[in-house]
């Protein structure tokens, strides 16, 4: 990409941020739908959530689906991981079968069980330690 190209995408984002149309995803909001599973669960090793961190978790597609404020250090959840809405064209969330993404203050962190970071259905409650 050439010094030109670069400055023009640098002023896209820059522009977008101004309009409130692009947010890092560790500040995105989920979109609720009608449609949630609940995540929850602790630190694995070395204490690194604190309290105010936040933990998200993200589909495949890179779509923000939950988000939560840590408020006992060490601990997440219960974390409402929101399943996309099929009657719209939007991809507001995770399917049946998707493996998770989460992520600490922006950074992404290892599922480390008891169960597999995957979002099984609506009204589940799985349990996802997390671990840098």
């Amino acid at each position: 990409m050439t010094t030109k190209g670069r400055s023009a995408g640098i002023t896209a984002a820059v522009a977008a941020a101004a309009l409130g149309l692009w947010q890092p995803a560790a500040a995105q909001e989920p979109v609720h739908t009608n449609l949630s599973a609940d995540f929850h669960g602790r630190a694995i090793g070395r204490q690194y959530l604190k309290a105010e961190d936040v933990v998200t978790a993200t589909d495949p597609q890179g779509v923000v689906c939950g988000r939560y404020v840590v408020k006992t250090a060490g601990i997440y959840g219960f974390m409402h991981v929101y399943g996309d809405d099929k009657t719209t064209l939007k991809d507001e969330g995770a399917t049946t079968g998707d493996a998770l993404i989460f992520k600490v203050n922006g950074r992404k962190v290892r599922a480390a069980g008891p169960d597999a970071p995957v979002w099984t259905g609506d009204g589940e409650c799985i349990n996802v330690n997390l671990s840098k």
